[in-house]
């Protein structure tokens, strides 16, 4: 039984097929597509009606024609070395992928695609033309290339000398171009949207006239909010206890006008903002409010969720810091390889270092675990150590038998809930 798809209109097709008369049907492909160890992105996928009569019917189509990129960076470009479909179901959904050509479809009602780990589905016809926006929410004056952009899709390529989309929109607030112009040859052109500041926020709509169908989309322009929580020179998003991060709430843009931003803490027992709001005033350059977060002792990693909230308009970033013990130590592993039995090794060293701005107590090091007597130790750590101070662990390992040997190296210290540890190893021959 024939799956068809009727109400495919005539075009003029692309390369090699432009025998064929029937319209292409798009396949969405939001995703990045695997070939030969690249990725590439593609805004849909094209089959051909082979007969050409306006009905698309899967045993019809035995040509694929490739993946086309619809991106704006250029006209229709083929990627080279998609393989044809292998094999097209029919009533009964069944898929037969071929080793070479991981190409097929599964499911005839919904003609969905499934390409290695994605699906893609067939955009019905009457889905095109289309009208998108970058955003539909936006700071008003936030005019930063690209913050803001609208895109018009074409259900087929644009004839020669292009063609004309309409534009028009019901915000005071956003200002854009009367039309935008698709190049022959192509199905999309963007055009750029600007805003400017706003005391109070304003929804609207922006249309698209393509070919007499009216495409509308909604946007909403408001004041000056915050895009996100950045630690300084802090990618990890860590902090020894007792230190403090300088951290930043990061703006839309700069402000129309001075901007408070009330700061807070999940847990400020643990980290909390030295302030509970700073102002970012208005004039260059100022797209940040900066503050510090100060932090306190742990014994162990703790989670907290610092936030920053625009009073403007009530938009909250968060970012998470990991408040971590002072206590450390380097390496966490101490490997002997191979030694006689009844040999010692040369001494290998363990560092413990205080990265905190607090002294702690250090308790009895010593060694336990499955084969504690083939190692010994020696140390000279002090009982208080001080902040940013060091000390070292010397190990050695004298096996006893001719076999692997593990134990670990404890270190007790009043910074942290259970002990460090370090782990030994080594095999006696």
């Amino acid at each position: 039984m024939k799956t068809a798809i009727p109400g495919l209109l005539a075009v003029v097709l692309l390369g090699t097929m432009a025998a064929a008369s029937a319209e292409p049907l798009r396949l969405d492909a939001a995703a990045k597509v695997r070939f030969g160890g690249h990725y590439s992105s593609s805004d849909f996928f094209i089959l051909f009606d082979d007969t050409g009569d306006g009905l698309l019917q899967l045993d019809e189509v035995t040509f694929f024609s490739g993946i086309f990129d619809s991106s704006g960076m250029g006209p229709f470009t083929r990627i080279d070395r998609i393989p044809q479909i292998a094999n097209i179901s029919t009533g009964d959904g069944s898929c037969v992928f071929d080793a070479r050509s991981p190409w097929c479809f599964s499911d005839p009602q919904s003609l969905q695609v499934h390409v290695s780990s994605f699906t893609y589905a067939i955009t019905s016809p009457d889905s095109a033309p289309a009208l998108s926006l970058s955003r539909s929410s936006v700071g008003g004056g936030c005019n930063y290339p690209g913050s803001l952009t609208g895109k018009v899709l074409l259900r087929n390529p644009a004839p020669p000398g292009g063609r004309v989309v309409t534009l028009s929109d019901t915000l005071v607030s956003a200002t854009m171009p009367v039309s935008v112009t698709v190049p022959a040859g192509w199905i999309s052109a963007n055009f750029a949207i600007t805003t400017k500041y706003v005391t109070a926020p304003e929804s609207g709509t922006i249309t698209a006239n393509i070919g007499g169908t009216l495409r509308t989309r909604n946007l909403s322009v408001h004041q000056v909010g915050v895009y996100s929580v950045v630690f300084e020179g802090n990618k990890a998003a860590t902090v020894v206890g007792t230190k403090t991060v300088a951290t930043s709430a990061i703006l839309e843009c700069e402000p129309g006008s001075a901007l408070t931003v009330d700061l807070a803490s999940s847990n400020a027992a643990v980290a909390n903002p030295v302030a509970a709001s700073v102002v970012v005033p208005q004039g260059c350059c100022e797209d940040r409010a900066r503050f510090d977060v100060a932090t306190s002792k742990v014994l162990s990693n703790t989670t907290v969720s610092i936030s920053a909230t625009a009073t403007s308009n009530g938009i909250k970033q968060s970012k998470t810091l990991t408040v971590t013990p002072a206590s450390f130590v380097s390496p966490a592993y101490l490997r002997f390889g191979t030694v006689p039995v009844g040999a010692t090794s040369s001494p290998r060293a363990a560092t413990l270092t205080n990265k905190g701005n607090m002294s702690f107590t250090i308790g009895t090091i010593g060694i336990t675990g499955t084969n504690p007597l083939s190692f010994e130790m020696t140390e000279t750590c002090p009982t208080i150590l001080a902040a940013g101070a060091s000390c070292s662990i010397n190990v050695r390992f004298k096996p006893t038998a001719a076999t692997s040997r593990i134990a670990k190296l404890s270190i007790p210290t009043s910074a942290r809930s259970v002990p460090l540890i370090v782990w030994l190893s080594g095999t006696g021959t």
